[in-house]
């Protein structure tokens, strides 16, 4: 006789008699109900934290949703700023070839000054055409009132008789040309101011 039979119990395998014994303490233990209701399991919020927590976790969101915002708006600022300056680079080379261009303009309108039919002037309309329709503007002509942010007078005669005297100053002649690139002066028109 086994001594299972002996102690009046059902035969048990030898694995399943940590089992069994283990069951039998489970069995015997005795639980709060109260306090099983309140103690959190792991994952499970508090029944009176529930609201806290969501306000801490919206709290959160709007931080991260103000500080996203706030680097969006830093990065299109950013990127037009080194549009803009991009842009700025590109006109001030621009700007500084055709600056090296205008001896070649002055010297052009000094040869048709002498010979209108000179075989520059296919050169000079060619180049002068280009410039001005990416630009180039011409600056100084007989007649019109004298400006210092675009003129340089070098020469002053006094007014005609009979000029009105409120009229100011006015271009007598234009001595060398001044060119502006995209409205800012490149180099002001050398002049002989009349008044």
């Amino acid at each position: 006789m086994s001594n299972a039979d002996a102690a009046g119990h059902d035969p048990v395998e030898p694995g399943e008699a940590d089992e069994a014994a283990l069951f039998q303490g489970v069995e015997n233990l005795q639980f709060d109900d109260a306090a099983a209701e309140t103690a959190p399991v792991a994952g499970e919020v508090p029944a009176g934290g529930v609201a806290a927590m969501l306000a801490t976790v919206t709290s959160e969101r709007d931080g991260y949703l103000d500080a996203l915002q706030r680097l969006k708006a830093e990065f299109a600022n950013h990127r037009r700023r080194t549009a803009e300056q991009a842009t700025q680079q590109r006109e001030q080379a621009a700007a500084g070839i055709v600056e090296k261009l205008l001896p070649v303009l002055d010297s052009c309108d000094a040869a048709l000054t002498h010979d209108a039919e000179s075989p520059v002037r296919p050169i000079f309309d060619a180049l002068n055409e280009v410039l001005t329709r990416d630009g180039l503007t011409r600056i100084g002509v007989a007649g019109e009132t004298f400006s210092p942010d675009f003129h340089d007078a070098v020469m002053h005669e006094p007014a005609a008789d009979g000029a009105d005297p409120e009229a100011g100053p006015v271009l007598a002649e234009v001595l060398r040309a001044g060119y502006a690139w995209n409205g800012r002066v490149l180099r002001p028109a050398m002049v002989k101011v009349r008044g």
